[in-house]
């Protein structure tokens, strides 16, 4: 993923962003989590990143307020969208 992301540069990542688990631990988490939105906000810090798949499955433990709070605290809430279940976003 880093490697895709630094050489074609994109203005906009879509994340799924839920950090989705499997039963087996051993696996780990299956999409990404907040600690990925903030290394994509590290490797492309002038992109837009659209976070999705928070709450969309029961086994998506990130909520999007935790993913709000984060941001926020990290201070790229202005470079991270976080929409809501049939929110249409313009880029």
């Amino acid at each position: 993923m880093e490697n895709n992301l630094k050489t074609w540069q994109p203005d906009v990542v879509v994340v799924n962003a839920g950090y989705a688990s499997l039963a087996i631990d051993e696996l780990g988490p299956v999409t990404m989590g907040k600690e990925d939105v903030e290394r994509i906000n590290y490797l492309l810090p002038d992109a837009t990143i659209v976070a999705i798949h928070m709450e969309a499955l029961n086994h998506c433990v990130l909520s999007r307020n935790e993913l709000k709070d984060f941001v926020a605290e990290k201070g790229i809430e202005d470079k991270v969208i976080i929409p809501e279940d049939g929110q249409l976003i313009s880029l």
